[in-house]
């Protein structure tokens, strides 16, 4: 019977701790992503400077919403997603969806956030 106190005592003390590093694993994935995104998507501008539309990589946009790869291949140009591993785009591990938007009057500038973890800094789209 002591056991059984002592083993329920154990994991009401582990159950949080497990869900706690496992949304902060969560959360720096994402930002891990964003910051790929991110770094990715002006490494493609400073290569491709021959193109004249600096949002050319967002398919003419300036913002696209990205949950999964199908979205990824269907709203961002065939030449970026290359870039990535085997093509394969990064998603966040809750699925929420990014959103990499150009900054309005500095070519070659991206913000890469994620509805659900924000931004590199944690903010989030106002």
């Amino acid at each position: 019977m002591i056991v059984v106190v002592i083993m329920g005592i154990l994991v009401a003390v582990a159950i949080p701790v497990y869900g706690a590093v496992t949304s902060n694993a969560e959360k720096k994935t994402c930002h891990a992503n964003c910051r790929t995104i991110q770094e990715m998507a002006v490494n493609y501008r400073m290569i491709d400077i021959e193109s004249s539309q600096y949002s050319a990589i967002l398919k003419g946009s300036t913002t696209v919403t990205i949950a999964n790869q199908t979205e990824a291949q269907a709203k961002l140009h065939t030449s970026f997603l290359a870039n990535f591993d085997e093509s394969q785009f990064p998603v966040c591990p809750t699925g929420a969806q990014y959103q990499i938007t150009v900054v309005d009057g500095i070519p070659g500038e991206f913000r890469v956030v994620c509805a659900e973890h924000g931004d590199r800094e944690g903010n989030f789209l106002p």
